[in-house]
């Protein structure tokens, strides 16, 4: 590999990744690898990461795409789809698309472009040693992979062999180079396996003599075995035989976190504080670079690409060095002091867990944080940055298919507190650079109500329509859609907010549209489902609802939901209609009974609709999705509050309903019976007389991770889903008329009676940013690829960026300072016209940098002559007759260096005072 120049600027031409993903459910089953394979698109399956380094030489860099946006596709959430596990880990490993993980007892293969788990192998690998950590999963070739000390088929999770004693690979990524397809053998340090017929257990082909104790990682290049040993040595071992090659004594007693290999070279950054790189063949030591700060300890494993070396360490840096050199290129600061973890590269981009909340700053005393950057792998510019935490230092992420796929371990934005969100790991994520659209009412048909957005917010762009705006923004392929009280629906540009189209309905649009597929669909107030081409907003269909009642002007409208080739939605008439999505026709038709405002939830082909029959009773109602037929029917309580209505949507769960009355309370219901799990009656005539009284339900519930959330009387609460038990209550200072609190990576939005849109810590409440002049809004917030749209009833969409990336700085830079012929221009700018000695000598003083003593500030006699040189071009470019000779001239001169240096001792005399 060659060093790129430093100082390139990235151009247009960074390549852009479409995936076009197609959802499979796949379990044990022998058939899974070719389905699997026909979800991505063949050219990127070549891009895999088969080792738990992506390779043996240990370099932790794959060829191939890699995601430039933070925009998460899918999770796998362990408390819905792996139950039996206590917790997810790695190190993970993708290849044969799949992508494949480790619980406590099992090994998990996920569909890489879906996220649907493939096969889960019970009793295989897994955590050996009780702390989390899962040994290395190394492919052997198309059919068979390792895990741990067993031979598992990639297509099913079969275990074709157990291998004898002392076969195994290595723990985690650290202490052994694992499977080296070139050989055919499996290298953990100590011995060596042959592999070379997969489907029969290994043969041990050789064992190292010397009783040298190998205290960490093993890399692999060039046919030879690199081994960091106790004794202070690093080793050289021919990979074929285990005979030593050579070996050479470092400063280094530990080589727990790694080396890589790269270009005839071995490079390890060490505990001691201090960057090594070798020649490969000889052992020579080439570089030693020391960072020369305080505390500095290299506790993550080295990576290498491009030329250079990456590694990050305690001092809170990471660290980019050229390989050849041992040069600094450039140095990143995290947010604070970290354990730090190891860093993936690829595509020009390095990916790395920064800070930990249980750290304080040496410097400052002041606690860290956890984040997880994006930097660009030649200038360390950040690209982005989520908060969330990978497991440092095992950082369990890798890159493959152009997609990084990662398992976060602690997401709190709050400082001084080691919180677990997801315990030892609970999801596994896939960051693409495909934005994950907002296509519905709160996302998508259950609700989720989860997408991407900022932290600290700032106005990017206002889009002002011609009426008040209710209907919630949805966003699709970079297209913000929306309905308008003016009776149009507007598409504008979600970049910039420029409009691209409107369409004209015969009356005002309250509810949200759903864009799936190229088409835009929605219900308006004039009684008809539109169907409209989502790039040009020409008509392609139109329903008509046999309803009186849907020209009332409610808070809230039913908004379509689309599930598979049907679309859902509510009425004022009291039904709820079920439509082809590709033709407009009527499926089926179930009248509650009551009123229908709030949208209805699918989940596994069933839907969840709330109505309220006025002054009798509200219903949460069951529905079969393809027939309409009812599966149950539970009471909700009902009070006449400003309107006969219950708005607020369910929400479904791992398997609980949760649903809202019209007033005070709030239930959670088995999904499969309809029984009530419990119920919650919101803070009504609490102590504080600021928050007499009660509330209105307008907002769903929004369930995350064992916690539920919503709007409870001038403020949001957060409840354990189990039993309803009070976590934290945030005043906000008035109520919320929104459909429902939005999330992104543990922070909620909603916006407040107040006119206050707010951004909140999801696992203490703490206000982390607020804008306090949105105007009245009725939208549930939309967070999309890193920035937040919300409608305003003050004629409008609003999109929120952040304001201010996550801290980041290099290595500052030598000072500079102008030469003596530049300032002297300056005097020459700034004098009056026909200016005397004095003028000359006072402008020469005003315009000295303001440190002398610099070695390359130039003098005040350098800058004198500089003047007396320049005096006859100004005169000549100014056309002004010469007013001194020569002699003049150097008498001038002799003037202005005398003065110079009276003015200078002076000013010298003045500051020792």
């Amino acid at each position: 590999m060659k060093i790129k120049k430093m100082n390139i600027k990235k151009t247009s031409t960074i390549i852009v990744i479409a995936l076009l993903f197609s959802a499979s459910f796949l379990m044990l089953s022998n058939s899974g690898i070719t389905d699997v394979k026909a979800a991505i698109s063949s050219d990127l399956l070549q891009y895999e990461w088969p080792h738990p380094s992506g390779a043996p030489d240990g370099a932790c860099f794959v060829e191939g795409p890699a995601p430039t946006s933070s925009a998460v596709q899918w999770k796998v959430t362990m408390s819905e789809d792996l139950p039996n596990a206590e917790f997810l880990t790695g190190p993970l490993v993708a290849f044969n698309g799949m992508v494949f993980l480790q619980t406590n007892n099992s090994t998990v293969a996920v569909d890489a472009a879906s996220g649907d788990i493939v096969w889960i192998a019970e009793g295989v690998g897994g955590d050996q040693y009780g702390y989390g950590w899962g040994h290395a999963i190394s492919k052997i070739d198309d059919d068979y992979m390792l895990v741990y000390n067993k031979c598992v088929k990639i297509a099913d999770g079969t275990v074709v062999w157990t291998g004898p004693a002392g076969f195994s690979t290595p723990l985690l990524m650290w202490t052994g180079a694992g499977y080296i397809p070139e050989l055919k053998l499996l290298l953990d340090g100590t011995n060596a396996w042959d592999l070379s017929d997969p489907s029969q257990p290994p043969t041990k082909v050789w064992t190292r003599t010397d009783s040298i104790d190998g205290s960490g990682y093993v890399a692999y290049g060039d046919g030879k075995l690199f081994f960091g040993c106790s004794d202070s040595f690093l080793r050289a071992y021919d990979a074929t035989n285990g005979a030593l090659l050579w070996e050479t004594p470092t400063t280094s007693t530990e080589w727990i976190y790694g080396m890589a290999y790269g270009d005839g070279k071995v490079f390890h950054a060490a505990i001691d504080g201090k960057m090594y790189g070798w020649d490969a063949d000889t052992g020579k030591l080439l570089w030693t670079y020391d960072p020369n700060t305080f505390f500095s300890t290299f506790s993550s494993s080295t990576a290498y690409a491009y030329g250079i070396v990456y590694s990050m360490n305690t001092d809170t840096h990471l660290y980019a060095v050229n390989g050849t050199t041992g040069e600094l290129i450039w140095r990143a600061k995290g947010p604070g002091v970290a354990y730090p973890g190891t860093v993936v590269i690829a595509d020009g981009k390095v990916y790395a867990q920064m800070g930990e909340n249980i750290y304080r700053d040496y410097d400052t005393g002041e606690y860290a944080y956890s984040e997880y950057n994006c930097y660009d792998a030649y200038t360390g510019e950040l690209i982005w940055t989520l908060p969330m935490e990978n497991d440092a230092p095992m950082s369990y992420h890798c890159i493959a298919y152009g997609n990084l796929y990662v398992i976060p371990t602690v997401s709190s934005t709050k400082t001084g507190e080691y919180t677990y969100s997801y315990a030892l790991g609970r999801e596994l994520w896939c960051i693409s650079s495909e934005v994950k659209d907002w296509s519905m009412l709160l996302s998508d048909p259950e609700n989720s109500a989860d997408g991407a957005g900022p932290t600290d917010i700032m106005l990017k762009w206002k889009f002002d329509a011609d009426a008040a705006v209710v209907s919630p923004p949805t966003l699709v392929d970079g297209v913000c859609y929306f309905g308008c009280l003016d009776s149009n629906i507007y598409a504008i540009d979600a970049a910039d907010g420029t409009e691209l189209w409107r369409f004209k309905t015969d009356h005002q649009v309250r509810s949200q549209l759903a864009v799936l597929n190229g088409r835009v669909y929605t219900g308006a107030d004039d009684g008809n489902v539109y169907c409209l081409d989502a790039a040009t907003g020409n008509l392609i269909w139109t329903a008509s609802e046999p309803a009186d009642g849907l020209t009332h002007n409610s808070l809230v409208r039913s908004s379509p939901t689309v599930s598979g080739d049907k679309l859902y939605v509510g009425s004022l008439d009291g039904n709820v209609y079920c439509y082809s999505i590709s033709s407009g026709d009527l499926i089926w038709t179930y009248a509650t009974g009551g009123t229908v405002h709030a949208t209805p939830a699918v989940v596994d082909n069933e839907v969840y609709i709330t109505a309220a029959i006025p002054y009798v009773k509200g219903l949460l109602i069951k529905l079969n999705a393809d027939t309409g037929t009812q599966i149950w029917n539970f009471t909700l309580p009902y009070f006449y509050f400003y309107s006969s209505a219950i708005y607020a949507s369910p929400t479904v769960a791992d398997g609980v309903v949760y649903a809202r009355s019209d007033f005070r309370y709030t239930f959670a219901v088995n999904a499969s019976t309809g029984e009530e799990i419990w119920m919650y009656d919101g803070r009504h005539n609490p102590s504080t007389p600021e928050q007499a009284g009660a509330t209105g339900l307008y907002d769903a519930v929004l369930y995350k991770y064992g916690k539920v959330y919503f709007n409870d009387y001038y403020g949001i609460v957060c409840l354990n889903a189990t039993d309803a038990s009070e976590l934290w209550y945030t005043y906000l200072a008035r109520e919320t008329y929104s459909q429902g609190v939005t999330y992104s990576y543990n922070r909620l939005y909603v916006v407040t009676e107040t006119k206050v849109l707010y951004v909140l810590d999801a696992l203490t409440g703490e206000k982390l940013s607020y804008y306090a002049d949105i105007g009245m809004s009725k939208s549930s917030p939309t967070p999309y690829n890193g920035e937040l749209y919300v409608s305003s009833m003050n004629f409008g969409i609003h999109c929120f960026t952040e304001a201010l990336p996550a801290e980041q700085y290099t290595s500052p830079p030598e000072p500079t300072y102008p030469t003596a012929d530049e300032i002297a221009q300056k005097v020459l700018d700034n004098l009056p016209a026909n200016p005397s000695a004095n003028d000359i000598a006072q402008e020469i003083v005003n315009q000295l940098p303001a440190d002398p003593e610099y070695p390359d500030v130039p003098t005040a006699e350098e800058v004198a002559q500089a003047v007396v040189n320049k005096l006859p071009e100004q005169q000549q470019a100014t056309e002004t007759p010469a007013e001194y000779t020569t002699i003049d001239l150097a008498i001038l001169a002799a003037v202005i260096v005398a003065i110079i240096v009276g003015l200078v001792s002076f000013f010298a005399l003045r500051k020792q005072k």
